[in-house]
């Protein structure tokens, strides 16, 4: 697909992927350094976005118990996200005409 046919909504979709991500990678590096196993010896953003994929539950339980304000935040970010995508296409469509 050309760059140029990149949709305000393709966009968009892209923004909130990213924001769901390094959401959910911020839980699980956090998650690890605080694993009540005692294994956890040095957090490493990408190795622990992938590896604690397995521990989904347990880390968004984490996430909702204990470090509430990091869903907020992804919340937060991904609605600003919405409101972004909503004046990009009424922008999109003001200027096709």
């Amino acid at each position: 697909m050309a760059e140029e046919s990149k949709s305000v909504g393709w966009v968009a979709a892209m923004l909130a992927l990213l924001v769901a991500y390094f959401g959910w990678g911020f839980l699980a590096a956090d998650y690890f350094q605080h694993d009540p196993t005692g294994d956890a010896e040095k957090a490493n953003f990408w190795i622990n976005s992938v590896t604690q994929l397995p521990n989904l539950p347990g880390v968004l339980s984490y996430g909702f118990r204990e470090r509430l304000w990091i869903v907020g935040l992804v919340v937060g970010l991904e609605v600003g996200v919405l409101i972004l995508w909503l004046v990009l296409r009424k922008l999109e469509k003001e200027l096709s005409r």
